[in-house]
């Protein structure tokens, strides 16, 4: 058996040394980045890209217009929409004043762009 001359010995443990120090990094770096782009995902969620969160008076008009929904009726509930276009006449039933129209829509191009009386 020959033994392998020392020089030749030395590189072969350099390069060894080397592929192991190569590997750590790379380990090393691979999770740095992880944690950074999770770092930045969740920064990016927060800050940037937040969900709309609503007030409490933008809460109360979605009720409101909840309960026009609810109090329209079974011939308006039950209609196809975008069949009849003159189908979108809710009618509010608040404990002061009785019966009143909010949005009439006259015309077949959609619903009135009338500012609600109680939303200004």
């Amino acid at each position: 058996v020959h033994k392998a001359p020392p020089f030749i010995l030395s590189l072969y443990l350099l390069s060894n040394a080397c592929a192991f120090i190569y590997m750590l990094l790379a380990v090393w770096l691979s999770m740095h980045a992880s944690i950074a782009a999770h770092s930045f995902g969740v920064r990016l969620l927060t800050r940037f890209v937040r969900l709309p969160i609503p007030s409490i008076q933008e809460l109360n008009k979605l009720t409101y217009q909840l309960r026009d929904y609810e109090t329209q009726g079974v011939q308006n509930v039950l209609r196809l929409p975008f069949l009849d276009r003159s189908g979108n006449k809710w009618k509010s039933v608040s404990q002061e004043g009785g019966n009143k129209p909010l949005a009439a829509s006259s015309s077949s191009s959609g619903p009135s762009s009338a500012p609600h009386p109680e939303r200004e």
